[in-house]
């Protein structure tokens, strides 16, 4: 699907539904990684930390992708669905930013990491919140209904019937 261009009413809720596929597709791709590091693991208590963290990152996953499909398909409780989401995800990944400030000594990358995650969410939440009048405006521009084909009658009968 094409992006429109800007100052298109249409674009926040297509700039939405592009986030949504790709943190859904990372969020898929780290909880594979979980899964995979569970399965290797063995038994343990660090295999149930794993475990949590597959499911605190496969299930947003598939909930973003959701969220993205359903938005293509025009639908107001996708766009509820992601700010839930993205704002619970944007709470979590917040705190995070907080507890790497209180120890940026030790690790420096992972604050810039989840500063520029938490700049991403609000981005994401912010094209979301547009999205509804977006969708008012691309139904504007799908007619609904079928549209009137008339038929052509070739140049050589019109020649002659005169």
């Amino acid at each position: 699907m094409a992006l429109p261009p800007k100052g298109d009413p249409r674009r926040p809720m297509h700039l939405a539904i592009r986030s949504c596929q790709g943190l859904g597709a990372l969020f898929i791709i780290l909880s594979g990684l979980f899964g995979a590091a569970c399965f290797l693991g063995g038994r343990g208590p660090a295999t149930r930390v794993i475990l949590v963290m597959f499911l605190l990152v496969g299930v947003p996953g598939v909930l973003y992708v959701l969220t993205a499909v359903f938005m293509k398909r025009r639908q107001l409780w996708a766009v509820i669905l992601g700010l839930v989401v993205s704002s619970v995800n944007a709470l979590f990944v917040l705190l995070a930013f907080l507890g790497s400030l209180l120890n940026v000594a030790n690790s420096p990358v992972m604050t810039i990491v989840t500063l520029l995650w938490v700049v991403a969410l609000a981005q994401l939440i912010y094209q979301l919140a547009k999205s509804p009048a977006a969708m008012r405006a691309d139904q504007a521009y799908q007619p609904r209904g079928f549209e009137v084909i008339q038929s052509v009658v070739p140049l050589d009968e019109k020649q002659s019937d005169a």
